[in-house]
């Protein structure tokens, strides 16, 4: 069994579709293909039990995916699994350029700015069309941090650390 530190979220079941047990499928990531190149997934059920499954068919309709799963055949047996998160392995994860991250490298990191005041962690990120927010928590504080260039600083993630400006120079007003 996968712990929750070496998987990533990529998807969620929706319902079911067809009469073979294929599903509708959310998709979570923004890696293209995604879906069209897996091999095998476990599902994570909102029970917190999981099952690991091979993808037998994946294609893209609409915004959604149609998928079938070797661990069902029948629209009754995949609606048990309705709400069930999609993972893979962490290691089967493409590798991103330079600068660039998934959120489950950043989720857990330091935040601090370039005074050495630390602001909190990442606990989440907000996806907006335009903008990114890291939502950094301390024991007294919640802080939303636009992911942009003037404000974010530095990134390392093998030390566990953001490195964010100083509030004053956010162009926003004071917020902690």
């Amino acid at each position: 069994m996968s712990t929750s530190t070496d998987v990533v979220t990529i998807g969620r079941v929706l319902r079911p579709f067809g009469v073979h047990g294929d599903v509708h499928v959310e998709s979570l990531s923004d890696v293209p293909d995604r879906f069209e190149c897996l091999t095998s997934v476990t599902l994570l059920m909102p029970t917190g039990e999981s099952l690991e499954t091979e993808v037998l068919r994946a294609r893209k309709v609409n915004r959604f995916y149609v998928v079938r799963f070797s661990a069902f055949s029948s629209p009754e047996e995949a609606t048990k699994f309705r709400g069930a998160l999609i993972q893979i392995q962490q290691k089967s994860v493409p590798p991103l350029p330079d600068t660039q991250y998934y959120q489950f490298e950043l989720i857990g990191l330091e935040v601090h700015d370039e005074t050495g005041r630390v602001l909190g962690k990442i606990e989440e990120v907000i996806s907006r069309p335009h903008q990114h927010l890291f939502v950094v928590r301390n024991e007294v504080h919640e802080l939303l941090i636009p992911v942009v260039h003037p404000i974010i600083r530095h990134v390392d993630v093998q030390a566990g650390t953001i490195t964010v400006a100083p509030f004053e120079q956010w162009g926003i007003p004071h917020a902690m």
